[in-house]
């Protein structure tokens, strides 16, 4: 029987604070690497420590403790960078004709309700994509 497996709550959380505790600089180099502004590399720690909170308890001791909070620490910041970004088209280059700017009949009633939140811009830009070939 492992030595986690006969500690109380009390005693595997304060096992888990020391491995943070321990392992403080590595968190830190992920969140500096992977966030780019302070309150980013904030949110970025405390998901890493929620996320190595919720798998603590699945580690079976087949790798070294720094090993495997590396790995959950590098995933979820992969993962922190994959759901908070979103690909950005340049149009400062598209040229656009007076006649393209203006919307079909056919086009405006497939037009999302204004009360749906879906921004003004993101209508023209859905719209106007096609003709501008992006």
């Amino acid at each position: 029987m492992s030595k986690r497996a006969i500690m109380n709550k009390k005693q595997l959380e304060e096992h888990f604070v020391n491995l943070i505790s321990e392992n403080e600089g590595m968190i830190y180099k992920i969140c500096n690497i992977y966030a780019n502004i302070n309150s980013e590399k904030e949110d970025l720690k405390q998901e890493i420590i929620f996320q190595l909170w919720k798998s603590f308890p699945s580690f079976r001791g087949e790798a070294k403790v720094q090993t495997c909070m590396y790995k959950v620490a590098l995933n979820t910041a992969l993962y922190f960078n994959k759901k908070k970004s979103h690909p950005v088209t340049d149009l400062s280059n598209v040229e656009m004709k007076e006649e393209e700017n203006t919307i079909s009949a056919e086009e405006q009633m497939n037009l999302p309700a204004a009360s749906s939140g879906v921004s003004k811009w993101y209508v023209t830009f859905s719209i106007h994509r096609k003709r501008w070939g992006i």
